[in-house]
């Protein structure tokens, strides 16, 4: 099965958060705002969550 990735870049910005976030220290996600950081945060506690990909 392909994983889906992401199309666009994300690069740095003034006016909010950006960058990446290390998931479970395997991959690098992608992330351009508080709300996905501190998702992907709670996220990594989570037994469930199997893993988290990138917005398109």
């Amino acid at each position: 099965m392909t994983r889906p990735t992401s199309v666009r870049k994300i690069g740095p910005t003034r006016r909010s958060v950006s960058g990446y976030y290390a998931f479970r220290g395997d991959e690098s996600i992608a992330l351009e705002s508080t709300l996905e950081r501190d998702f992907l945060v709670k996220a990594e506690f989570e037994l469930n969550v199997l893993g988290v990909i990138s917005q398109p």
